[in-house]
């Protein structure tokens, strides 16, 4: 009798052992499982990042293109503007206000077309001739007052 049950516990435990192994098995399966979706989710998380980057880059791109486009319409609108009509005759004319800028004076014997303008934004460099052949389209130029620098003595570009 005591054989028959020692026979009977070993088998019992024999199979016990199996349904163990079987179990740790199964497990090993779930967990490689689960750590290659867990990879794979990474994986997926990276390539949506790079899309998302992507998609980002080339909205700024397009927002960039559509700036530059909006400014080259821009500037042919500007272009397109009638220039000034040209000035009958001009003749000498005295300008009676003293100011510090460089000011070309443009005038008619009829005083129909005359104009002060402030040119700002010239080169340090610029003198007076300079001024007169980049407005003597319009007109002959009366008078040209730079701004000096009152410490160095030299012409401002403003």
């Amino acid at each position: 009798v005591r054989l028959i049950i020692s026979k009977q516990i070993i088998q019992m435990a024999k199979k016990v052992r199996e349904e163990v192994e079987e179990e740790v098995e199964q497990h090993e399966v779930v967990t490689k499982k689960s750590k290659k979706a867990a990879k794979e989710e990474i994986v997926d998380k990276k390539a949506d990042k790079k899309k998302k980057k992507e998609k980002k880059k080339e909205k700024k791109e397009k927002k960039k293109e559509v700036e530059e486009e909006e400014e080259e319409k821009e500037e042919e609108e500007d272009e397109e503007v009638e220039p000034a009509p040209e000035p009958k005759t001009p003749t000498a004319h005295s300008s009676s206000s003293s100011s510090s800028s460089s000011t070309p004076t443009i005038s008619t014997e009829d005083n129909f077309n005359k104009f002060r303008v402030y040119v700002g934004n010239l080169s340090y460099s610029a003198d007076d001739n300079y001024i007169k052949r980049a407005f003597g389209e319009c007109g002959k130029i009366v008078s040209i007052e730079p701004v000096i620098d009152k410490e160095t003595g030299r012409f401002y570009g403003t």
